[in-house]
């Protein structure tokens, strides 16, 4: 407990600078003999000033005042600075134990910028758990894409899609891109578009989630389709070195309940040739 230090009524009052508080509006506190009266802050007590030491024994301790009278029949005001705010009391003379004041409790205006905190730091925890949330969903929506069987190809970059996932206005593809030259490749955003089945070798229910191999995509006689808008692409790595994988996402728009379709990912000239992918998701 800290022992009052005792400052000069007259500086008290010069401390309040410019702001002048009637006798009406002081808190008057009821005191009895040999017994303490609380006051309560809620916040550290800096500073506090009483009148008349010799009549009343006043300490205060981290964010509490406490009073005690010495005398009968003797009044006193006392002041109690705070980190945020400056207060006035008339200690009147001690009186009797039934009406006398225990606990006062003075709580600290509410921080204007607490509860903007307080939202900020919630929307943050909010959004955390959304985006876990849809991560949790999307772990267990992705569907792992088939492959038909194909010789690999040396020399060449290999493109292999490796699962799809549908949302309810897009669709996801993740896949592999491995560099088998000689020479740095440059993976850019794919051109995704929607071949159009000329023919029916095989029902494209039945192979939906697969990698075609070229063959399986050339019974279809497929002409051009229409371009779709690439709504978002990711890669890990955009420059691969010779025998470098690294993955990527591109998403386009689409439906649930689309049905199967074909769909080709090209994605430039490696080699001299036409660098596609064709799968049925």
């Amino acid at each position: 407990m800290k022992t009052l230090m005792t400052i000069p009524l007259v500086l008290a009052v010069a401390a309040a600078g410019g702001q002048t508080i009637n006798q009406s509006q002081i808190r008057h506190i009821e005191t009895s003999l040999n017994h303490l009266t609380v006051l309560e802050f809620g916040e550290p007590v800096t500073t506090l000033a009483v009148a008349d030491p010799d009549s009343f024994r006043v300490e205060h301790h981290d964010d509490k005042v406490f009073v005690m009278p010495l005398r009968e029949k003797v009044s006193t005001d006392l002041f109690v600075w705070t980190a945020s705010r400056q207060l006035s009391y008339e200690l009147d003379p001690a009186g009797e134990l039934a009406t006398m004041d225990v606990l006062i409790r003075n709580e600290p205006p509410p921080d204007p910028h607490a509860k903007m905190r307080e939202s900020a730091e919630t929307s943050d925890v909010e959004i955390r758990k959304i985006a876990a949330l849809v991560l949790a969903q999307t772990m267990m929506g992705a569907q792992v894409i088939a492959h038909d069987p194909v010789k690999l190809a040396t020399g060449r970059v290999q493109i292999d899609i490796e699962q799809v996932y549908h949302s309810k206005d897009q669709i996801y593809i993740r896949y592999s891109v491995t560099n088998q030259t000689q020479t740095p490749f440059r993976l850019t955003t794919p051109d995704v578009s929607a071949p159009l089945p000329t023919q029916q070798p095989i029902s494209l229910i039945s192979l939906r989630n697969r990698q075609l191999s070229p063959q399986t995509f050339g019974a279809f006689k497929s002409k051009p389709g229409s371009s779709l808008v690439v709504v978002q692409a990711e890669s890990v790595v955009h420059d691969l070195a010779p025998g470098q994988t690294t993955t990527a996402v591109v998403s386009i728009g689409s439906s649930q309940d689309n049905p199967p379709q074909l769909y080709q990912l090209n994605f430039g000239i490696n080699q001299g040739r036409p660098l596609t992918v064709e799968a049925v998701l």
